[in-house]
């Protein structure tokens, strides 16, 4: 598995290069576990493309440092950098802003 993850995180690394692209961020808490969703969404031959680039779960306080830092290994893991993203959506949230 961690081979395949590899080759689609080059294969979404290398559609984004170069690209500015918007974010959709949204977090949720199930069964006392916590989780953040990390997508992105582009137009790729007349067509909109969206690609979750992660659903991470959260250890720590939901604080927007937190969210930020998680946000950022993301990206970091894409090889994709925060001056990239045009946009972000998020839920309404104020850790999110």
């Amino acid at each position: 598995m961690p081979a395949i993850a590899s080759i689609v995180r080059n294969y979404i690394s290398n559609e984004l290069k170069g690209k500015l692209f918007p974010l959709k961020l949204d977090g949720t808490t199930l069964l006392r576990r916590s989780f953040m969703g990390v997508n992105v969404q582009y137009i790729k031959e007349a067509k909109v493309v969206v690609r979750t680039l992660a659903v991470r779960e959260l250890f720590s306080r939901h604080t927007s440092l937190n969210i930020k830092s998680e946000l950022q290994a993301t990206l970091d893991l894409y090889d994709l950098r925060s001056s990239d993203v045009f946009t972000s959506t998020t839920d309404s949230g104020p850790n999110y802003l």
